[in-house]
Order: C-alpha cells, then sequence, then structure tokens
C-alpha cells in the first residue's frame, strides 16, 4: 500500500487509520504508515489466534512502532522457554496464547492439532517475543527462524538485521534465514530484494551493514535476488527455496 503509484492521486484526508494485522511490519513502516494515517494501529495474531493491539489510550508512541501490543481483554498470554516454563519480564522466548478466541482443534488434524495446542490449550505460535511490564509484546522473530553461533552461544535474532536493511533506501524487502554449519553453528544469510531502479552492489551492502551494526550482529552472507520466492495463496515468502539458494551457492 505504502508503494502503490496511486497513494498520491487521490484526496484521502478522511481516511484516519489502517489496522496491520497478522503481519509482522518493521518499526520503519509503522513509522511511515502513521506518517499517512495518523490511527493506524496494530493487531498481532495469526488465524489459531488473535493475541494483541496497539491502542492510541493505552500505547505510547515507542509501544506503537516497537511493538505488537498488549493482550486482549478475552486473552491470555504468555511467554516460555524451550521446557515450556514461564518467562521473566524482558526475557526472549515464544508468544503462547490461551482464550476464547483461539481455535478449537485443525480439522481432521489431531496430531497436528496436539502439537500447537498440547494438553493445556495454550497455543504456540511459534513467534519469539518479549513482554515488558505492561503486557506489549516485542517481536524479534520466528523460532524456526533464529539463530545461534554455538562458538560464543549467543543467539542472533533476524529483527535487528531486517529492520537495519528496511532503512537502505535501495531496498525494498529483507529475509533473514539460517543455515547450519559444523564451525561456527549457523551461517547468517541475508536475502534482500531491491525496489525497481535501484542500484545496490554486494560489497556495499556488507559495508552498509558493517557501519550500522556490531560484527558478531551483522550476516555472514550476503544475497541480491530479482523477486523473492513466493509461496501459497497468501503469497508468502518461500523459505525453504531461499535455503536451497543460499546451499547452492555454498557449494560453488
Amino acid at each position: 500500500m505504502l508503494e502503490s503509484p496511486d497513494l498520491q492521486k487521490y484526496d484521502i484526508s478522511s481516511l484516519r487509520g489502517v489496522v496491520v494485522s497478522s503481519y509482522m511490519i518493521s518499526p520503519e513502516h509503522k513509522r511511515r504508515l502513521q506518517q499517512i494515517f495518523p490511527d493506524t494501529s496494530n493487531v498481532y495474531g495469526s488465524s489459531e489466534s488473535m493475541v494483541s493491539m496497539t491502542s492510541a489510550i493505552h500505547s505510547t508512541e515507542a509501544q506503537k512502532t516497537g511493538s505488537v501490543g498488549y493482550p486482549f481483554p478475552h486473552m491470555e498470554v504468555k511467554v516460555v522457554g524451550d521446557q515450556d516454563e514461564v518467562l521473566p519480564i524482558g526475557k526472549a522466548g515464544e508468544v503462547c496464547s490461551r482464550g476464547w478466541f483461539c481455535f478449537s482443534s485443525y480439522y481432521k488434524d489431531p496430531e497436528m492439532t496436539l502439537k500447537t495446542k498440547g494438553m493445556t490449550g495454550w497455543v504456540h505460535s511459534g513467534d519469539i517475543g518479549i513482554m515488558d511490564n505492561t503486557g506489549h509484546i516485542e517481536l524479534i522473530g520466528r523460532k524456526d527462524e533464529c539463530v545461534v553461533f554455538k562458538h560464543i552461544g549467543d543467539k542472533v535474532y533476524p529483527s535487528l538485521i531486517i529492520d537495519t536493511a528496511n532503512k537502505h533506501q535501495a531496498i525494498k524487502e529483507a529475509k533473514v534465514i539460517g543455515i547450519e554449519d559444523s564451525l561456527i553453528g549457523h551461517e547468517v544469510c541475508l536475502f534482500v530484494e531491491l525496489h525497481t531502479g535501484a542500484e545496490l552492489t554486494k560489497s556495499e551492502l556488507e559495508e552498509y551493514f558493517n557501519e550500522e551494526l556490531l560484527f558478531l550482529e551483522c550476516p555472514t552472507k550476503y544475497f541480491l535476488i530479482d523477486v523473492m520466492p513466493r509461496v501459497g495463496a497468501r503469497g508468502k515468502v518461500n523459505i525453504q527455496r531461499l535455503r536451497e539458494i543460499a546451499i547452492a551457492s555454498m557449494k560453488e
């Protein structure tokens, strides 16, 4: 919507707000939306459950851009660790929810239902997030996309890299994946698609990240692709295809 060539062709002054749902967007894109639509709010959740929202009344400006909101009144939300233990405020873990809005089961798939909801009814989102002391949740990546440098024990989440990429004027979209490596734990691979007509070399991209982030926060591999591969009716980025591209490149 922000990139639409028709955005400036019409008088949209009467359209005050936009609700962004079921999609993780960067703080930079949220700021751009709020400049055009002042009452923009964010609703976070999946097809299985709607979890939280930002509010003009209950959220600060920083929380509107840096979080996906606080829990709905009818929802319970917790952040858990690898052993399903509830984590303290400010610690990263998987976001889980429970409430009447959550789905009852997958159609004719009890095995997948049990995997997602367990025996307690808590829906595991697969998203890694941090909750603050007001209940607002900051998303920092998908659980299966978080990569670990085993030689130093630190976790590198994709959100910092993606947010940094989105600040570059030439970059239209960015995606980060991790490829296992026997020496360092994972190769952190950044894929970027440029805006039409934009120019950016791989060395320029690497130099940009070295200036913006600490060494251990930077990707280890950079990929410039013409178009992000998509899959499914909703056009999600095809992570498996990105893995194939990265692995093939590393074998060359």
